[in-house]
């Protein structure tokens, strides 16, 4: 069997993410995964540095300033999943609307499920080196993914994180 780097790594803000679901089998399903790519020469689709997984449920007054902030990252190598999780407000159309604007984002619209189960469908649907996740009532500093990418790859690290700031509303 040929060796190839797993790519589950996760980066930016992750806090009570993998309490939500089976860990292990989520490795054994990213490693299978991994080795029909390996597997598969034909395969031409690209492979971002940074899939940054967006959930979403009834965010429509955060949401275009969260992804205003992703999308005018400085590291362009980038997918952004946005996983709508059964919103009963304007939330899917603000997606589906960044989406029309920007190629590098995927829309995941699915019934209600809870964040665990949503988080799960993000990571089934993405293909990056390296695992964001940035809540949709978040917004993120223009540098942050290629200073995060940059410095798990100068490291070789699994896992890089960083701090956040807490702006109250006035």
């Amino acid at each position: 069997m040929q060796y190839f780097p797993h790519r589950l790594h996760l980066i930016g803000n992750y806090a009570n993410f993998v309490t939500h679901f089976d860990f292990a089998t989520k490795i054994r399903q990213i490693i299978h995964n991994m080795t029909q790519i390996a597997e598969n020469p034909g395969n031409t689709q690209r492979t971002p540095a940074v899939s940054i997984l967006v959930p979403c449920y009834n965010v429509e007054k955060y949401l275009p300033q969260c992804l205003d902030s992703i999308i005018n990252q400085t590291l362009e190598d980038i997918e952004i999943i946005c996983l709508n999780d059964g919103s009963k407000d304007r939330t899917l159309d603000i997606i589906r609307d960044y989406a029309e604007r920007d190629g590098r984002i995927v829309v995941v619209d699915k019934p209600n499920s809870g964040y665990g189960a949503t988080m799960n469908k993000g990571l089934d649907v993405a293909r990056g080196k390296y695992i964001g996740i940035v809540e949709s009532d978040d917004f993120i500093e223009p540098d942050m993914f290629k200073r995060l990418y940059e410095t798990a790859e100068e490291y070789n690290l699994d896992l890089a994180r960083c701090l956040n700031t807490e702006y109250n509303e006035l």
